[in-house]
């Protein structure tokens, strides 16, 4: 009898497992390494080090020890790496000091971990640092040293949900992917112990830009003793805290090698104590300005000597000569307004990660300059630091920001939250300042400006910026109206994830409308594509290479757009599937580039390059895709239909209660409540009925907005999981098992809400089993099955506001209708203590909704990130 009971439960639940449980198990990330076994071939350009022959360099690259926590075994692991997996990780490595190390200050120097790590150096904490892009740097205390011994230094990287920043490393669709680890160089720097630790250049021009007045900032420490050389020659010691010393700039054009300016003849002696900032003042004439055409670059070499002329310390680096300028909301390079024509670039590649060795860095940019644009938007994150030499070389300007990204109001107002992009636009500015090629600092992409506590962040992310450097400040949003920070910065970058051209004519015309003298930089713009589609509809190759070629001659033409960034250079891995592209989201590839992963051009490259470098508009057609989901969806609920008429003919008493539960509900609900000719099977198969009519409308809704990326960002909110959100995308592109999945978890919720039903009957003494909680609930809403016709058409419906409004009205109707049966069910069965059970059923929802809210806003914050959403949304020109 219990088998026999139950039975319809269980085959639900075994339906439900064995259609949705193979995807969850097979959709387990795991962890994969991606070695950059590239690192120790440094190119000669490289100058991220400012090594010389007064300095050492200890390289700690190579071979290390990795623990992943799943036991108390290491494993041998490469530096640089990438591994793709969101855990607490621990790594160590053993390496040799020499011991003349106390003749040295050792400085740690590291381009990158992700994300926040804690280092210690032969047992002694040495400190904790988060943010796995801007690279940051350290000093060691000798006492934590063993010259001419072993040293280990170990590691511990936090990149999972615990962490203290996971706001910063959500993953989000359309994001990208956060590989952990030791992603860039480390290495150990042995400077003099009286050295220069960092450097500064400030420079003004007159009109002509003839003549340029350039101040040269140089901050000096004293680590200690300073060293000088005696009558014999030997080495010896000083004890004294004050040191006087001199140094020397030379300044040379790298192109010729000419020295250009020096005061190496008459070198500047200053008294340090520990620390001391100092200038130099030159006037250069008739330099050459960098710009994209001419980058012309400088070397600088700094000297450090003694009285005695020994030198102590020194080293060499690049810069230089450019104006940028913000004047009538246009930008302007050396005097020449000029019009930004760009591409947006995510740091990435599907054999190393985030590790790119030095040749893909060089093949990206060169790639990039081929194309004939001028600009490239670094973004989300600062890249490699070799990245913006090879720019500063080549002649691309660059856009660079902090990752900052899709962070609502409520979070990104958090003093907290302020602190700690404030150190990550510190490091950025200090890292890259020097180079000639970016033009602006970037304070985040993607942000709510319409909220004051984002006004609060940008206002003081700019007075920090202000101080650190003079260069253009910016954001990215997609909201277009109700601005209250575009104030606050020099440029505002606005982003479309609407592909169609159209809307964003539509949208530039009403922004030219209200403010005419504020003119419009386009973040990022660019079309999907699928691989495997050539040549048909608006996911092709082909139409990718007709939109840019189009997008391209639209911003070329319009005064109002001022800039321009496709996106994107190359296809680049994230860590959620995105609704968009089902059939591409076995790595989570998103495919929006004009290049692949693998760095191929795709047509759209080739077409783009040909119409910049020679104007000229290549001609294609594009075949369109003829829309089948509409008549898919009608023949899902045709098939209903026949089911249903069939299970009515079949079954006699079933069509006989589906008649009486109409027209006569209350002999119908006293039937159920003495169990006369009312069976389980008969509610299931009205159940059936009723969910799918449900489910078809559910399937129709998601199908429709399956490429829309709010709805793919909300419903990622809920589906959190990597497994079921693959599960999820996959069903949405396929209706009809959309529809059968749904449908059977509906009925699966019903049977949950008939067992809690029971549970309140049990309460009152009135306990009549669970299958006669279900059969009450399915019966009460009989009326809900002649929702199925609206559910066919509802696909079409949505296409049209004003047939979506008759829609609503109707589903809100027979839910009222449904709602007032059930409680006359509900009086029947529980008679005198109808009340009493009414209010301790519509308690119980409460908390269980309450309760599941009160979850997902908690562990992922889930109502704050969908009213950003929403917010966005209702700030953009329709």
């Amino acid at each position: 009898m219990y088998m026999r009971r139950h039975f319809h439960i269980r085959l639900l639940l075994y339906l439900v497992a064995f259609c949705i449980m193979p995807s969850l198990v097979s959709a387990q990330p795991g962890t994969t390494a991606f070695i950059n076994a590239e690192y120790k071939s440094v190119p000669d350009d490289v100058n991220i080090m400012t090594t010389s022959k007064y300095r050492k360099v200890i390289d700690l690259n190579g071979e290390w020890e990795i623990n992943t926590g799943k036991s108390e075994e290491w494993y041998t692991i490469q530096v640089p790496s990438s591994l793709d997996i969101q855990k607490k990780l621990h790594f160590r490595k053993k390496f040799y000091l020499p011991e003349d190390i106390e003749n040295y200050h050792v400085k740690l120097f590291v381009h990158g971990i992700n994300y926040s790590c804690s280092i210690k150096l032969n047992g002694s904490f040495i400190r904790s640092h988060s943010g796995g892009y801007s690279g940051f740097s350290l000093d060691i205390l000798e006492s934590t040293l063993n010259p001419g011994r072993e040293n280990i230094i170990e590691i511990e990287i936090d990149n999972g949900p615990g962490s203290d920043i996971y706001t910063f490393l959500r993953p989000l669709p359309w994001g990208w992917k956060k590989y952990a680890g030791i992603v860039r160089e480390i290495y150990l720097l042995l400077q003099p112990k009286i050295t220069i630790t960092s450097w500064k250049l400030d420079y003004n021009f007159n009109k002509m830009y003839e003549q340029c007045s350039a101040v040269f900032t140089f901050t000096f420490q004293n680590f200690g003793q300073a060293s000088k050389t005696s009558q014999t020659g030997n080495t010896e010691f000083e004890q004294e805290n004050i040191q006087e010393i001199g140094y020397f700039i030379e300044v040379y054009d790298v192109h010729t090698g000419k020295l250009v300016k020096s005061n190496a003849d008459n070198p500047k002696f200053i008294m340090i104590h520990q620390g001391f900032q100092d200038t130099l003042l030159f006037t250069f004439n008739d330099i050459s300005l960098w710009s994209p055409e001419n980058p012309v670059l400088y070397r600088l070499k700094v000297t450090v000597i003694r009285r005695n002329n020994v030198i102590i310390d020194g080293f060499q680096t690049t810069f230089g000569f450019r104006d940028i300028k913000i004047r009538d909301n246009s930008l302007f390079l050396n005097g020449q307004k000029t019009k930004l024509i760009g591409i947006y670039r995510i740091e990435q590649h599907p054999d190393y990660g985030v590790s790119l060795p030095w040749e893909i860095q060089k093949q990206d940019v060169q790639l990039m300059k081929n194309l004939g644009i001028n600009a490239v938007r670094s973004g989300p994150y600062p890249n490699h630091p070799y990245f913006y030499e090879l720019c500063d070389s080549l002649g691309l300007m660059v856009l660079e920001e902090i990752p900052v990204y899709q962070i609502p109001a409520s979070i990104i107002g958090k003093q907290e939250t302020i602190d700690y992009a404030s150190l990550l636009l510190q490091e950025m500015i200090e890292r890259d300042r020097r180079h000639p090629s970016i033009i602006g600092w970037g304070l985040g992409s993607n942000l709510d400006v319409t909220d004051k506590r984002t006004a609060q962040y940008i206002a003081q992310l700019v007075s920090l910026a202000r101080k650190l450097d003079n260069r253009p400040l910016y954001y990215s949003s997609e909201i277009n109206r109700n601005d209250i920070c575009e104030d606050l910065i020099d440029v505002k970058l606005l982003d479309f994830y609407n592909p169609e051209l159209s809307k964003l004519e539509y949208t530039v015309t009403e922004m030219e409308k209200i403010n005419p003298e504020s003119p419009v930089y386009i973040g990022r713009i660019g079309s999907l594509v699928i691989p495997e589609n050539v040549d048909i509809g608006y996911t092709s190759l082909d139409y990718q290479a007709k939109y840019v070629s189009d997008l391209y001659s639209l911003v070329n033409n319009n005064e109002f757009i001022k800039g321009v960034f496709f996106w994107s250079f190359a296809d680049w891995w994230g860590s959620v599937p995105v609704l968009a592209q089902w059939s591409s989201n076995a790595n989570q590839v998103y495919h929006r580039g004009l290049v692949t992963e693998n760095r191929k051009p795709r047509r759209a490259y080739q077409d783009l390059k040909t119409v910049i470098l020679s104007d000229r508009l290549t001609s294609l057609t594009v075949s369109d895709i003829r829309d089948e989901s509409q008549e898919t969806l009608i023949l899902i609920g045709f098939a209903i239909i026949i089911i249903l008429l069939v299970a009515l003919k079949q079954h006699r008493w079933f069509g006989k209660n589906f008649r009486r539960s109409l027209l006569f509900t209350k002999i119908f609900f006293d039937d159920i409540l003495d169990k006369r000719n009312i069976q389980t099977r008969q509610a299931m198969m009205l159940g059936f009925a009723i969910t799918s009519s449900f489910a078809l409308g559910i399937a129709s809704l998601s199908f429709f907005y399956r490429e829309n990326i709010y709805f793919d960002l909300i419903i990622s909110q809920f589906f959190t999981s990597l497994g079921l959100k693959k599960v999820v995308v996959y069903l949405i592109w396929h209706p009809i098992m959309n529809v059968i999945i749904i449908t059977l978890l509906l009925l699966c919720l019903v049977w949950v809400v008939a067992l809690l039903h029971n549970l309140v009957l049990m309460i009152f003494g009135l306990n009549r089993g669970v299958t006669f909680s279900f059969n009450l609930i399915i019966w009460a809403g009989s009326n809900l099955i002649f929702i199925l016709p609206f559910s066919m058409a509802f696909y079409s419906a949505l296409n049209h506001s004003s047939a979506l409004l008759v829609y609503m009205i109707i589903f809100i109707i027979f839910i009222l209708w449904y709602i007032s049966r059930f409680l006359f069910a509900l009086k029947i069965t529980y008679d005198r203590f109808f009340k009493k059970a009414l209010i301790s059923i519509v308690s119980i929802v409460i908390i269980l909704i309450a309760g599941m809210g009160l979850f997902f806003q908690k562990k992922y914050q889930t109502f704050t990130y969908i009213d950003f959403y929403l917010t966005t949304i209702n700030s953009q020109y329709k």
